[in-house]
């Protein structure tokens, strides 16, 4: 079985792509020092968001990859990048 890139596999789906977009919006703000949510980010999450709501009440399941990659990568962006003062338990 060949290794995929996973780039290659996020852009697949449109929804996976956007949570790279976000994960990755996160990731320089982060090398940057900033702080706060910045627009990127919010705009990224707002759209993977909304394309993630539409498909999960149009199909209830079982969910393909690109679903499944997007859910991760955004809960992976929540935990990894917090942001909020309270402490983060995994």
């Amino acid at each position: 079985m060949p290794i995929i890139d996973l780039f290659q596999l996020y852009r697949q789906d449109a929804v996976s792509f956007l949570g790279v977009l976000h994960h990755a919006a996160h990731h320089l703000a982060k090398t940057q020092g900033v702080g706060v949510e910045t627009p990127q980010a919010i705009n990224f999450k707002y759209r993977s968001l909304k394309l993630l709501n539409e498909r999960m009440s149009v199909t209830k399941g079982p969910y393909d990859d690109g679903t499944i990659i997007a859910v991760w990568l955004l809960a992976n962006a929540e935990v990894r990048f917090a942001i909020s003062p309270l402490p983060v338990y995994v």
